[in-house]
């Protein structure tokens, strides 16, 4: 839980599709002043070696105003990146992330950042 109430999480499967693909299912959360975000993803993994593997995930983030109950939008995204296994359960991904929101008060806003995630 962050300072002000905020709440985020990460749920995942993974699945083994054969000695060096994987494909799987993500979904994060996060709930912070008025708004609450769901965001399901598709997860593809290619492993280089045993600690280095390739990423691309694919998902929607859906936005919606607590104060009203409604969807307010979304957020279609994309990101490729570069993962390294520290520990058995331990990971750093580096990566690209593009998106484009579609928020009814705001003009489509199409996104594009470095994201650098530490799973533990």
């Amino acid at each position: 839980m962050g300072i002000n109430g905020e709440v985020f999480t990460t749920g995942y499967f993974d699945y083994q599709l054969s000695e060096k693909f994987s494909a799987g299912l993500e979904r994060n959360y996060a709930y912070f002043g008025t708004h609450e975000q769901i965001t399901p993803s598709l997860v593809f993994k290619y492993d280089v070696n045993e600690k280095t593997y390739l990423f691309t995930r694919v998902g929607k983030t859906y936005d919606i105003d607590q104060g009203s109950g409604s969807e307010q939008g979304g957020l279609i995204n994309v990101n490729l990146g570069l993962g390294y296994r520290m520990k058995k359960k331990r990971v750093l991904e580096v990566g690209i992330f593009a998106g484009q929101t579609n928020i009814p008060k705001l003009p489509p806003i199409n996104q594009f950042s470095l994201s650098i995630r530490f799973r533990f």
